[in-house]
C-alpha cells in the first residue's frame, strides 16, 4: 500500500504532466497561429506580385548590371538567363534551369521582383528557386 508520501510524489508527477501538456498545447497554439499569419502575408505578397505582372514587362537579364538597368528602365520583373554549362544538360544546348548564384546575386541587387525559370515536374529544381526568395517561379520545357 503506497504511503502519504509517495502519493503526493505521484500527484506532483502528475500535475507536471498536465503543466508540461498544458505548455505544449500553447506552443503548438502559438506555431499555428504565426504559420497562419506567414501563409497569409506570403499570399498577400504573391497576389501583389501577380497585379505587378498583370501588365507589366518582364524581362530576361545576363548578370546584376543589366538587372538594375532593367529595375532603372521600369520593366516590372527579371527573370535570370543566366545558365552554368553542368546544368545545359539536353542535347541541343538548352538551358533546364536558372542558376542559383546568379537568382541570389540579382536578389541582392535589385528591388523588383525575381522570376526563376525551373523545367516543368523538376519540384527539387523549384523548391531550390523558393528556398533562394524567387518571386514567381515559370515551369517551362524547351523544344528538343
Amino acid at each position: 500500500m503506497p504511503t502519504k508520501a509517495e502519493k503526493e510524489r505521484e500527484a506532483r508527477i502528475l500535475a507536471r504532466k498536465k503543466e508540461v501538456e498544458k505548455k505544449a498545447e500553447e506552443r503548438k497554439e502559438k506555431e499555428a497561429k504565426i504559420i497562419k499569419r506567414i501563409d497569409e502575408s506570403r499570399a498577400a505578397t504573391f497576389k501583389a506580385h501577380v497585379k505587378l505582372f498583370e501588365c507589366g514587362i518582364i524581362v530576361e537579364v545576363l548578370n546584376t548590371v543589366q538587372a538594375k538597368l532593367a529595375q532603372d528602365a521600369g520593366f516590372n520583373a527579371i527573370c535570370p538567363y543566366n545558365y552554368p554549362e553542368e546544368m545545359t544538360m539536353s542535347g541541343n544546348g538548352n538551358p533546364v534551369t536558372s542558376d542559383p548564384r546568379v537568382i541570389r546575386e540579382m536578389m541582392n541587387s535589385v528591388l523588383i521582383p525575381i522570376m526563376a525559370n525551373v523545367r516543368i515536374g523538376h519540384t527539387i529544381e523549384a523548391k531550390m528557386a523558393a528556398h533562394l526568395g524567387a518571386s514567381i517561379i515559370n515551369e517551362h520545357e524547351y523544344a528538343e
